[in-house]
């Protein structure tokens, strides 16, 4: 019997279905995550749960699912362990992949690995909660970060869980140019906010990150966790809208807590 189609049915689902029950996998969902104030912006993500993994077997699955991001996780007796993979590559830490496996998960609930600054996250039907730490940028005096962007700076910082963060004395990030190759060469993946001309609660953020094989993220939800303490430090903002590319991504700052909301459509597939 033909097994029906669904709406969420993804294009690769049989080579999915293929890896995961070679690698055996007690399940595989497919979901889009989309952001709470708008139906656009939305980001796939494959979600095996089962054995952990080794990270060849990661590299092999994510560069046949390319460009959708994979998102593996291990169960134990009170945590889960979570591997993100893009593109044959090793992601520090994704927020939608996270709320994807947040909707799918059988309790509703996510107990992350502690070595990820991913607090938990609640799922109640297609709404999905993720709790991040704030992760606080600190100023750099790197003059090579300057030369990266073709926009004049006023603040350029890092922090030491991977990004590198600046914001252009700008208040339009369309005309932002990137040298690609040489971000490539750095560590850390690059964060860049605008600077309206009054203080609102709009902004417009751009992630980039060709070392990890993605040149240009268009919704990074866990870019939120540097940007939500930074705007609250400069800006006494605890809340905001955050535009990158066609997706708006809504956030909360509760103390050293940013909270993400997201609505996820998803589908399991075994």
């Amino acid at each position: 019997m033909q097994r029906p189609k669904h709406r969420l049915y993804p294009a690769k689902s049989k080579l999915a279905l293929r890896l995961s029950k070679r690698f055996g996998c007690s399940a595989l969902y497919f979901a889009k995550v989309f952001s709470q104030l708008s139906g656009r912006g939305a980001n796939p993500s494959w979600v095996f749960d089962g054995p952990r993994l080794q990270a060849h077997h990661c590299r092999h699955i994510s560069m046949r699912l390319a460009p959708v991001m994979c998102t593996f996780v291990t169960n134990h007796a009170r945590s889960q362990v979570i591997q993100w993979w893009q593109n044959g590559h090793a992601v520090r830490r994704c927020g939608h992949g996270t709320l994807a496996h947040i909707a799918c998960s059988a309790n509703g609930k996510s107990m992350c690995s502690k070595t990820e600054p991913l607090s938990g996250g609640l799922a109640v039907n297609s709404q999905a909660m993720l709790t991040f730490d704030a992760l606080e940028a600190s100023p750099c005096n790197d003059n090579s970060l300057s030369k990266i962007v073709n926009l004049p700076l006023s603040f350029t910082g890092s922090e030491p869980f991977g990004y590198d963060f600046m914001q252009c004395d700008s208040d339009d990030l369309r005309f932002l140019e990137v040298d690609l190759e040489h971000l490539a060469t750095r560590r850390n993946a690059l964060i860049v906010i605008n600077k309206p001309s009054h203080v609102q609660r709009h902004w417009q953020c751009r992630y980039f990150a060709p070392q990890f094989g993605n040149p240009e993220d268009l919704a990074t939800a866990s870019a939120l966790a540097v940007i939500a303490p930074w705007l609250h430090r400069h800006y006494g903002l605890n809340s905001a809208v955050i535009h990158q590319g066609s997706s708006r991504l809504n956030y909360k700052l509760s103390g050293q807590y940013v909270r993400i909301f997201a609505k996820v459509l998803a589908l399991r597939l075994h």
